[in-house]
Formats: structure tokens, sequence, C-alpha cells
């Protein structure tokens, strides 16, 4: 047994001084980096003698707690959310392990342990913990002293590692049969009425959660206390989840990556277009190095379900996502694939894209996931946050009607037409879809003013990092907020009559305004009477205001009643300029910051609390958002301390300052390698001329034959932070061959 007095450490990279390191089966190429990071000696265990060891050096903790275990190819993840929910409803104390907060579905022994341990010392009274096939198969739930023990289906899937379904099925069977434990199986188990649970979408719940109060039950618990809380019960993040940025059409993500699992989704997700097939778009694709026989299978099933399938990427792996994909195609109908899109970024935009209001969208295979996993590296990637900024980039949640003025058009949704223009044409308003006369300014500011939530208008030139998005981001987030935004290649008159389209709200209306090319600000301000006026990106390619804009900026300044609140980054000085001279005014607000997004942050945290509505930082949702709008790419390299983080040169200097200066302000170190020097002398010279960065910070990357290894670099140079310069036109895959 383990000396209890000692620290061990089963991952050569997590070895400190002192530390023994404990080398598992294929752990002797490790050793030497343990010895080279501090350990003072090795201890060869097998899996079965590493759980035994574990079990003692903590002492047995899962004889202190209540430990629910829960196994099954699908539902693990759901019925181990709801039991803990339950739980915890009575006032239990539950600690959840699995898919959900574990890069593994079951961890290691040691880990999990330590984990028990520590919630047992701290009060803990519950843990529920998913098993996975893995799990068993290695022993790493091994001595575990359950209660209960859950099975909740068996159907394909690792049979990449178990190489057959009657070998799989053993394993899990062995689980149920021979460890501790009362053993329940979901398909025995009587099923909860849909209606005490209409919150949770998805019909396949309701064995879910029959199963969670079933567990519930055999724990002790009382069945009616337990029933009358399922109705606050919350599904688990990537299961059937809905994403609800406020556009007229349903967009689910969900982890289904097995064949039965997909089956379910779809059969629900079809249910909620009344089992039209053309309405119900999905996008899904296979994972690589895993078992490859449920390809075409799947494939099947969701040509079954749906006649509109985007086929893109799923953790690829080692292997050719396109090959991966041709395996899917070659069990389905042609008719049924809308397109192969290889990249899940572009097939998610897609599938938004084309949806019309009444449509779903099913995004599936990954669910909660935050990771792509492709040859080599992994990246940041979540497809929630993906679909949610597609929606909000598209602009699918405003005015989702087209309108046209003084022109008679039967295609429009809208058509706004002055009552003498209808004699003089000898036609009548009955005879378009909808037709209503023009109204006028007084008519429109009427409308506005009926508007209960704050109305802002954000000056925004360019879309580089959009304020008005992230802003819509933040508040669609919190379930509030309406779009608005100004076509550039319209006339004002016809942005201002579009304005009578938005419906009421109580939540902020946020319209977004680009100056260069909306004149007469006063006439603007005096019909939408806003509450609060941003400034924007307003800055050309070169960093400066053009005139246009700036002259409307200068109207903000004047004697416009009533006076919006205005916002601006002190930074810019053009428009410091203009607010100078009245910047002790209460309705100005110059916000300090270093970096573009910085002042991001601080004015949404701000501009929240002016709007009751700010309840946490919204610097984690404001980040999230900046990877899933591809301003910057966190990359991972295994075996490498430090993320790489990939950024795109797009030919404008003022996104590049922007990107700069923000990882400038963030860190001691950087080193910048750029890939296609050709086309990014630029940005070497802003680098080196007004960031004072080092050459030997700068790393060309020769396209041809690299010279340097990113990965050598990095990890030669662990402490700093690391940036790959790239053009918008070079795919994230050059990684694959410069790593």
């Amino acid at each position: 047994m383990l000396d209890r007095s000692k620290t061990y450490a089963y991952d050569s990279r997590q070895i400190k001084t002192g530390d023994c390191y404990i080398c598992l089966p294929k752990g002797e190429p490790y050793i030497e980096e343990a010895l080279y990071n501090g350990a003072t000696d090795v201890v060869h265990l097998s899996r079965k003698e590493f759980a035994v060891s574990a079990n003692d050096y903590f002492d047995d903790p899962t004889k202190r707690v209540k430990l629910v275990g829960i196994t099954g190819t699908n539902g693990k993840t759901s019925v181990a959310y709801f039991t803990a929910q339950l739980l915890q409803s009575l006032g239990h104390k539950v600690l959840v392990i699995g898919t959900i907060n574990s890069r593994l579905t079951t961890p290691e022994s040691w880990d999990v342990l330590g984990q028990i341990k520590d919630h047992a010392d701290n009060g803990g009274t519950h843990v529920v913990l998913e098993v996975s096939s893995h799990g068993i198969d290695q022993y790493r739930v091994h001595g575990f002293y359950f209660d209960v023990k859950c099975l909740t289906n068996i159907t394909q899937d690792h049979l990449d590692y178990h190489e057959t379904f009657e070998k799989y099925k053993e394993t899990k069977l062995h689980f149920m049969e021979n460890y501790s434990g009362h053993a329940i199986y979901s398909d025995e188990v009587p099923l909860i009425n849909p209606d005490d649970i209409v919150q949770l979408s998805g019909n396949f719940h309701v064995k879910n959660v029959s199963s969670a109060l079933a567990i519930c039950h055999w724990l002790g618990e009382d069945k009616q206390r337990l029933t009358e809380n399922l109705n606050q019960l919350i599904a688990p993040k990537g299961r059937f989840q809905t994403v609800s940025a406020g556009q007229l059409f349903t967009v689910i993500i969900d982890f289904a990556h097995t064949p039965d699992a997909l089956a379910h989704v779809l059969s629900d997700a079809l249910m909620l277009v009344s089992g039209n097939k053309q309405r119900l778009t999905v996008v899904f694709g296979c994972g690589g190095d895993r078992d490859k026989t449920k390809r075409g299978k799947m494939g099947a099933i969701a040509a079954k379900y749906s006649e509109k399938i985007y086929l893109t990427a799923d953790n690829s792996r080692s292997e050719v996502t396109l090959d991966i994909i041709n395996e899917i195609k070659n069990s389905m109908p042609a008719s049924t694939i809308e397109e192969v899109v290889p990249d899940r970024r572009e097939a998610i935009s897609a599938a938004i894209q084309s949806a019309k209001p009444g449509d779903v969208v099913l995004i599936a295979g990954k669910g909660h996931e935050t990771m792509q996993y492709c040859n080599g590296f992994s990246y940041g990637f979540n497809d929630y946050d993906v679909a949610f900024n597609e929606i909000i980039q598209q602009h699918k949640f405003q005015v989702n009607q087209s309108w046209v003025l003084n022109q008679p058009d039967a295609n429009a949704d809208v058509l706004f037409i002055s009552r003498k223009l209808i004699s003089l044409l000898k036609i009548t308003y009955s005879q378009f879809k909808r037709a209503m006369p023009t109204p006028t300014n007084a008519k429109i500011k009427d409308y506005l003013a009926k508007i209960k939530g704050e109305k802002i208008i954000v000056f925004e030139a360019h879309g580089r990092c959009s304020l008005s998005d992230m802003l819509m981001r933040i508040l669609r987030g919190l379930g509030s907020g309406v779009s608005y935004a100004f076509d550039d290649q319209k006339p004002l008159e016809h942005n201002l009559v579009g304005l009578t389209l938005i419906e009421q709200t109580d939540g902020p209306l946020i319209i977004r305004i680009n100056p260069n090319h909306i004149v007469k600000m006063k006439k603007i301000i005096d019909i939408i009477s806003p509450d609060h006026v941003v400034i924007g990106d307003v800055l050309n390619n070169q960093g400066f205001i053009d005139p246009a804009c700036l002259k409307s900026i200068m109207a903000l300044a004047g004697d416009t009643e009533p006076q919006p609140m205005v916002w601006y980054f002190k930074q810019m000085a053009d428009v410091n300029d203009c607010f100078e001279s009245i910047k002790d005014h209460y309705f100005v607000h110059a916000i300090q910051a270093s970096s573009w997004v910085e002042y991001m942050q601080f004015l949404i945290e701000d501009l929240l609390i002016k709007l009751d509505l700010y309840n946490s930082s919204p610097r984690e949702a404001l980040l999230r958002q900046l990877m899933a709008s591809l301003w910057v790419t966190k990359v991972n390299f295994p075996n490498v301390k430090n993320p790489l983080y990939v950024l795109d040169w797009k030919f404008d200097m003022v996104d590049a300052i922007q990107k700069i200066t923000y990882f400038q302000n963030s860190a001691q170190v950087i080193f910048y390698y750029i890939y296609n020097p050709k086309n990014t002398q630029d940005l070497i010279d802003e680098l080196k001329r007004n960031h004072q960065i080092s050459s030997d910070n700068i790393i060309i990357i020769n396209t041809e034959e690299a010279d340097v290894s990113i990965r050598q670099s990095m990890t030669a140079h662990s402490d700093a932070v690391h940036v790959l310069w790239k053009t918008a036109s070079d795919p994230l895959t050059i990684l694959e061959g410069i790593q």
C-alpha cells in the first residue's frame, strides 16, 4: 500500500518536487519527465492495484457518502443531473462527477476518490457518478461502495475499444451484477406523467427523470416530496438544449452521437414541426478514430427524419473529415443532403441562414463540449456559442419582415404607400399582402415612445469586433433585448419607417446606425428619443474617423432634446475632442480602458447597471463571444502547457491593433508567429515600430519549409503567451503542417 505521508501523482506533467510518480501500464516513457520535474520515487502499479491503493490512500471515502453509479450508452448525464437536482431540492449536499464537468466520463480512480474525500470532509452527503464502459474495464471504479446502480440502456457505441457489441454489453452488465448496491434498470422503472415536466423539451426526458426518481426513492427519499419538485428540474447543457436568441425558429443542441440517441432526438425534433421533414434541418457528423460501423447507421437514421441535412465534422481526430462524411453518405439518399460542409462552424452558419420562421435546426453530436479535436491539435468550439453568434451576426432576431416604401410590390411582406400615391395609381391597400399608409415622422416618434424598454443607439461603421453584436449577445443571454439595424443601402426615410415594425417590448431596443452613411443625426435623435447613444467602432482602416462620421457625432454635443446619455472610448481622440468641453455633464460617459475589448467590457457592465439588468460580470460571455465569432481562436497541442492564440490578419490595421493591445495588456512576454509573411509585412512593421516588439519575439513561419516548430518554441518558453497570425483565407488546418 502507498505511504499516506507522501504525495503521489500518476501524470508526469503534474509532478512537483518531492512527489512520487505512480507509473501505470504504458506509463514507462514518462518516467524520465517525472524525474526531471522532481519525482523522488517511481511506483509501478497495474490498474487494479492502482484502484486498490487509491481506496486505501484516501481511506475508502465512498463509505462516507451515499454513492450512486449510473451507466448506459445514452442518458447517463441526464439521469445523473436530474438525480442530483432532486436530492439537492431535499436539502442534501451532492457532488456530480461525469461528462459535464470532467475530461473523462469516469475519471481515474485517484481523481474520483480524491474529490469524494474532499466532498465528505466538507459535509457532502451524496455523490452521483457516471460510470463509463472504459471506466469499468480499466478498474476506475474498482472497490467503490455503491448504494444504488442504474443502467439507462445498452445500444451500439465504443466498438473501437470493445471490438464487439457483446463485449461492450458484458462490461456494462458486469458493473450492474457484480458491484455493490441495489440495481435499477431504466426499462423496468414506472414512467412519470409527462405533464409533471412540461418545462423539459424532449420526450426521452420522461424516462430519464423516471429513473432519477426511482434512484432517489430507493435511497429513502419521500416520493411525494420528490414528485412535487419535478417541475423545477432543468436539463443539463447540451441535452436537447434550446438556443434562444430571439429568432423566430428553434435551434436545438444535443450530444447525440450514437444511432439510438440520434433517433430519439430526431423523433422529438420532428414532432416540433408536425412531422414535416422539410422543416427539420439537421447538422451532424461522426467522430474519427472511433466505431466506424455506426456512421452509415447514423446517416440512414438522419435521412429517415429529415430531408435537409448538413454533413460536417465532429472531432475528426486523426482521420480526414471528408472520408468520415463519405462513410455517412453511403447510406443516405442524395436528396436528403442539403450540403456537405467540412467546417462545422460554416455548416452551422449555413443551416441558420436557411432557417425560416417555424423551422427547427438540430445540431447534434457535440452538445456541451467546448473543444473540437483535429489532427494533432484541438481548438475552442462550442455548438451553443457558435449558433448563438450566428443568430446575432445574421440578425435573425430583428425585424423579420421585408418592406418597401412607395413601390407597389406584391412580394414584399409590408408595403408602406402614401394615400396620394394610392389614388394616383388607382389601387387599394387590400390588393397587397399587407399594406398601410406611410407614417409621418410624428407617427413614428409616437410609436417609438410607446416602447417601454430603453432605446440605445449604437454608432458602428465596421464589424471588426462589433459592440452592438456583443451587447445583443449579453442581453439575449439574459432573455432580453431587441435589435434593429439601419440599412446603409436605403434612404433615411426607409429606415425610419421600418422602426414601426418593431414589436412593442419591455426590454432594451438596440438600434445600430452607421454614421458614415446616415446623416441628419439631430432628426434621428428627435424621432427615436434614445436613452443612450454608444460610440462603437467608427474608425476607418487607417485608424481615423471620416468627416461625415465626426459630423454626426458632433451633433450629439449640441442642444439635442431630450439629451441621451453618450458613452465612448476615451482613447478615441477625435471623439474625445467633441465632448471635451461638456465632459463634466452627467450625460457624457468617457470610459478609460487599455484596449477595445476592455472598453466593451466596462461599457456593457455599466450599461447593464443602468438598465437594472446587471446580475453577474459579462466578462465570461464576452470572451465566449470573441471565440465564437472567430475574433480569436484558442488552440491546444498535446503535452504543451500553454495554448496558442490564433488571430486573422485582415489587412485592416485597426483590427490588428485591437487584437495586439488586447494581448499586450494581459501578458508580460508574448511570442508572435507570422504565417505567410509575404502578405503580412504591414503587420510585422506595426508590431516592431509601434508596439516595440523585439525581433526575437517575432518568428516567421516559412510556409514551404518551416525552420521553427511552434510546439518546440511554446515548450521552451512555457511562461509566455503565444500568438499565431495568419491571413483570414488560411484555414486552421495549416496547423497540421507547421506545429
